[in-house]
């Protein structure tokens, strides 16, 4: 109160003049006109606005082209690779020999005793194994994931520097992607989604050279064959993969119409069945992943917190396949609070799938709503820009225990924080604590907003060039948040990484270097008929 010399406070509530739900309703629709109006106006003008592809052959226009382009070498994947390269390998000086959660501990004792099971990929294990032959440290590992992830961005950015991306942007994607705190820190963790997300990439990253390339490279059988390659292993890195890895080839094949695609699909049925009908019985690879089998189990969950009526029969067979007390175990956002709990038993989850998805869908018959509410709950991390008062992210291991910083999750196994640049661990740190507040949090720390640059990225690319064909550049970040829409067992940052990569690698181009002519969609139709373009 302004007008008070002791300094009081007046407490004004304004409320509206409206009833409850007509005025949520009237700010709902007011708030979707204006950004729907914004996004109109800027969908308009990244479709519209001329670029150097679209100018014509002019000598002027030809100093302009080389200017926006640059020299292209050999070597300038390297070059773009660089700076994440060094900026990655800053994090893990700082936190030697690596970040590493539960998880991460467990795969590691995996390795060491040559007991392996499937509860993680084991192809990922066994990739760690491999990794650690010369040096057995978790560094090794980290150090490998640096050098992949940091190469197929060089080698992206200079593949789309060839399709007309700027040198300036191409630089300016690079910078951003190394700088990006959650880059740095994640990419030095042990974990199988850091391999799975650069798989993700780089088949975007084919996908694009393909569908907006200058010609085709199916017909070269190394081409086809690295596509599928490329595909395998992102279906042997996570448990969802095939479905990302397939889906995607199938949305390749959709828009360009090449048996060379067929061929790299089976090439990855190939490869999967001999690692994992193979090899892993070979080595004696046991257990099996929850995955799917705990998806029922949480939906069951849902309809006991929320009071679906229940039989005498069914409420017997869900104490036997849940028998924990109450209800409280039941987190929408989580699966692991009755995964993890005492009283559980995944063997008998697993012996009474069947029976566990039956009673899911009679449920879901009686009680639709339910369901979806919990769906809309669970995949949150997949749609969802901010994220939800009171809720939980899983973000990163690397913790701040008040005394020191920890980057790996107590063990017996002897491993632990021992920077090799110790000045530079609690300035990183810091940097990675910062940006986990509310204010940058939804930017910096979540994939939805990601993806939706992805979506509107194809859509701008799609009306600019009149062919749909881009919509398959994206079709393996939309298939991991799909994945995620389906059974997302928690809420971690670390699920939509793969997103938030070919957001920021393939997103700027797809945004604003696609040229607007109608040829540019039809150049691998073009190529498959032996025409240059």
């Amino acid at each position: 109160d302004l007008y008070n010399a002791n300094g009081t406070v007046q407490a004004i509530e304004l409320l509206p003049s409206s009833p409850p739900p007509l005025y949520a309703l009237s700010v709902f629709l007011a708030s979707s006109l204006f950004l729907g109006l914004m996004l109109l106006v800027v969908v308009v003008w990244l479709t519209l606005r001329p670029s150097f592809q679209d100018a014509g052959q002019g000598s002027e226009n030809k100093r302009w082209e080389d200017r926006s382009l640059g020299k292209l070498g050999k070597w300038e994947w390297l070059a773009l690779a660089t700076p994440p390269a060094v900026v990655w390998s800053l994090y893990l000086l700082a936190f030697w020999p690596g970040v590493m959660s539960v998880d991460s501990i467990e795969q590691w004792s995996q390795l060491l005793t040559g007991n392996f099971d499937d509860w993680h990929p084991a192809f990922h294990t066994l990739t760690e194994w491999l990794l650690t032959r010369v040096v057995e440290s978790p560094a090794a590992v980290a150090f490998a994931q640096i050098a992949a992830l940091s190469g197929v961005v060089g080698w992206g950015l200079a593949s789309m520097r060839r399709l007309g991306l700027s040198a300036v942007a191409a630089w300016l994607i690079s910078g951003a992607v190394a700088l990006w705190p959650a880059n740095g820190i994640t990419v030095i963790t042990l974990w199988k989604d850091i391999p799975y997300a650069i798989g993700v990439l780089a088949l975007g990253v084919l996908i694009l050279g393909e569908v907006d390339g200058r010609r085709s490279r199916l017909d070269n059988r190394g081409r086809w064959i690295l596509m599928g390659g490329v595909a395998a292993l992102v279906g042997l890195y996570h448990h969802a993969g095939l479905f990302v890895a397939l889906g995607s080839l199938g949305a390749l094949w959709l828009s360009i119409r090449r048996r060379a695609v067929i061929g790299a699909a089976m090439l990855v049925l190939i490869v999967v069945a001999i690692v994992q009908v193979g090899l892993y019985p070979a080595i004696g690879v046991s257990g099996r992943h929850p995955g799917i089998d705990l998806v029922p189990i949480h939906h069951i969950g849902a309809h006991l917190a929320n009071g679906t009526e229940l039989t005498a029969q069914e409420q017997l067979e869900i104490a036997e396949l849940i028998p924990i007390p109450g209800v409280a175990w039941y987190d929408c956002e989580s699966v692991n609070p009755f995964l993890f709990n005492p009283s559980f038993s995944i063997d008998a989850m697993h012996e009474q799938a069947g029976r566990a998805r039956e009673l899911s869908w009679s449920l879901l018959v009686r009680q639709p709503g339910v369901d979806l509410a919990h769906i809309a709950c669970r995949s949150r991390v997949a749609w969802r820009i901010t994220q939800v008062p009171g809720g939980h992210q899983y973000v990163t291991q690397l913790l701040d225990t008040g005394s020191q910083v920890s980057s790996i999750v107590a063990n017996d196994l002897g491993l632990e924080l021992d920077p090799v640049i110790d000045p530079l661990t609690d300035p990183l740190a810091d940097v990675v604590f910062e940006t986990q507040h509310a204010a940058t949090f939804w930017l910096l720390w979540r994939g939805p907003l990601h993806l939706y640059a992805l979506l509107l990225g194809a859509a701008v690319a799609a009306l600019r060039t009149r062919s749909w064909r881009y919509w398959a550049v994206v079709a393996p970040a939309v298939l991991v948040a799909g994945s995620l829409v389906v059974a997302a067992p928690a809420q971690d940052f670390r699920y939509m990484w793969p997103v938030v990569l070919s957001g920021m690698v393939l997103g700027p181009y797809l945004l604003l270097a696609v040229p607007r002519s109608a040829g540019s969609g039809q150049r691998a139709a073009d190529s498959g008929r032996g025409k240059p373009t």
